[in-house]
């Protein structure tokens, strides 16, 4: 398989099982609804797109990258580890 359709066949892998969470979160039932044959409301396909890519529901501060948002203190906390590498490095050297 070529690379371009395993990376197809595991995103439609991964939408089907969110379908599937889906159809559970919403109450479920004793058949499977006619949404696993493609009959999606188009919010919810919309839905299930954005998890199988994402994986997440919202980028607020809980939800998302945890160096936005006022939970996680000043601007010097928001830094990746690379950057505060650079910085540390760089006031070392000043400091020689």
């Amino acid at each position: 398989m070529s690379k371009r359709a395993t990376r197809r066949h595991h995103y439609q892998r991964i939408k089907a099982r969110w379908r599937k969470r889906l159809w559970r979160w919403n109450g479920g039932g004793d058949t499977m609804p006619s949404m696993f044959l493609g009959d999606l409301h188009k919010d919810e396909k919309r839905h299930v797109a954005m998890r199988a890519t994402t994986g997440t529901v919202c980028s607020c501060e809980m939800c998302g990258n945890q160096r936005r948002g006022p939970f996680y203190g000043g601007a010097e906390d928001r830094l990746t580890i690379q950057e505060r590498r650079a910085f540390q490095e760089e006031a070392t050297m000043l400091d020689t």
